[in-house]
């Protein structure tokens, strides 16, 4: 698998990989896993690909390992969402466009934030993660029925997004 390799405008993150082994370090990494097990099961695995800087730069990456031979199976969604963020529509474009692809479309880490955002990020890079405080969690004690109410539903449409393109999804794991 490789994870997280993509900016959220879908331009390659410049990792510690990227800057050693090179741009084709994705490439290499997939071949080389196939070398070592051809049997194995390869995905490229991101945070917030419902957005749509981001997917274009994901779509147009897969397209071309691809298109250069590169075995991959699918790709995970890493489905860390904000009870308002993506809706169903997005959520349903966002595995059409990696399925149109003949990928496998797996949901990898999907949970769903109910708490106020505490930075303007998606970003993946804990040293921009905020400092939790006492206005960040207002649910210390409990969360209100009307929230739970709001939670279920999300879970609900994007679970039936889930079913309604099952034939193009391997699994959905849920993230504690």
């Amino acid at each position: 698998m490789v994870n997280e390799a993509l900016n959220e405008d879908g331009t390659m993150r410049q990792s510690q990989w990227y800057k050693i082994v090179g741009e084709d370090y994705i490439e290499k990494a997939f071949q080389y896993a196939h070398e070592a097990d051809p049997n194995a099961q390869l995905y490229y695995n991101d945070y917030s690909l419902e957005n749509e800087a981001k997917r274009k730069g994901a779509v147009a990456l897969m397209r071309k390992l691809k298109a250069d031979g590169v075995p991959i199976t699918g790709i995970g969604l890493q489905g860390h969402l904000h009870l308002d963020d993506a809706d169903a529509k997005t959520e349903a474009e966002t595995i059409e466009a990696f399925a149109a692809l003949g990928l496998q479309v797996n949901i990898s880490e999907m949970d769903i934030d109910i708490l106020p955002r505490t930075t303007r990020s998606n970003s993946a890079d804990v040293s921009m993660t905020a400092a939790g405080t006492a206005e960040s969690n207002p649910y210390v004690n409990g969360l209100p029925d009307e929230m739970q109410q709001k939670l279920a539903k999300r879970y609900a449409e994007l679970f039936k997004v889930y079913v309604d393109h099952h034939a193009s999804m391997g699994r959905v794991t849920l993230w504690e």
